[in-house]
């Protein structure tokens, strides 16, 4: 059990023969070297650039806990609180490091595939519109002489649509006379 908290000094008023018939090993602190060994055993599977950084990373975890040690005990002075810093919370922080470490990688990895991909399509996508460039400078003379001969059709259609209008119009006159020649045979036919 640790002494963080208030679980072991309540568990031990709820059981007082935790406290009578047990033996209570208070472990000291652990000495630099051995915070040193054992972040450097640590870090010792993770993938890093060199060595000097899995150095470096060995003593910045050592420093960390024992500035952490340092300031509890301030703590202490000042407010006789004690906070405890136990080889657990070491070990803790080692392994949020690599977790830290990993998951940031994973992050970074993530957003460069994501990033190269974008520029792969961006590369794809400028390559469609050159070739789109290239296909409509080609068709432009086309696309010119389909522009005159529509006009030309527009004109044939106009003059043809004219010619039509005026057959309409005596057609329109031939039907007006025959619908009156009928009205007017029909009604000899009723008087016979």
């Amino acid at each position: 059990m640790s002494p963080v908290g208030n679980t072991l000094r309540i568990r031990c008023r709820q059981f007082p023969s935790l406290v009578n018939c047990c033996t209570l090993d208070w472990f000291s602190k652990w000495p630099a070297e051995a915070l040193l060994f054992v972040s450097q055993q640590k870090l010792i599977d993770m993938e890093l650039p060199n060595e000097e950084i899995r150095e470096e990373l060995a003593k910045m975890c050592m420093l960390i806990h024992t500035s952490v040690e340092e300031a509890a005990d301030n703590f202490y002075d000042e407010l006789r609180r004690r906070v405890y810093t136990t080889p657990k919370s070491y070990l803790d922080l080692i392994s949020l490091y690599i977790n830290t470490l990993d998951r940031k990688r994973k992050e970074v990895s993530a957003n460069k595939n994501r990033l190269s991909q974008g520029l792969k399509k961006l590369e794809e996508t400028n390559k469609q519109i050159a070739d789109l460039k290239v296909s409509l400078a080609e068709s432009a003379p086309i696309l010119a002489q389909k522009d005159i001969d529509l006009a030309e059709t527009m004109t044939i259609v106009e003059r043809e649509t004219a010619e039509a209008n005026i057959v309409k119009a005596q057609v329109e006159k031939e039907e007006e006379i025959v619908s009156k020649q009928y009205a007017e045979a029909s009604a000899i036919k009723s008087d016979v």
